[in-house]
């Protein structure tokens, strides 16, 4: 039983010892993908997921509310430069004038 502690205390000490050493990128990338991989949180799942969809819904919602931004922009800059638009070009469009 002594030796077993001792081992478990030098395992404990060498993981230590190593947490200050310098980790790979790989190392790294790969330690941060498990952490972060949906299988390794189940227990944790709905919230996960609703989290993520949440998070995913404000994105779409965000990208759209752009994109109609960026149309609208875009075709009035157009309509200003089309002469059918201006009443004094479009020779569909008669004025005349008022005397008082």
């Amino acid at each position: 039983n002594k030796s077993y502690d001792n081992g478990s205390r030098k395992s404990l000490l060498d993981i230590d010892d190593d947490k200050y050493r310098r980790k790979s990128p790989m190392e790294f990338l790969s330690r941060w993908l498990r952490s972060h991989s949906t299988f390794a949180n189940r227990r944790n799942m709905p919230t996960f997921t609703y989290r993520r969809l949440i998070i995913v819904a404000i994105l779409v919602f965000i990208g759209i509310c752009t994109l109609i931004h960026y149309f609208l922009k875009f075709g009035r800059e157009s309509a200003d430069s089309d002469p059918l638009l201006d009443p004094r070009f479009n020779p569909n469009i008669r004025n005349e004038q008022i005397d008082r």
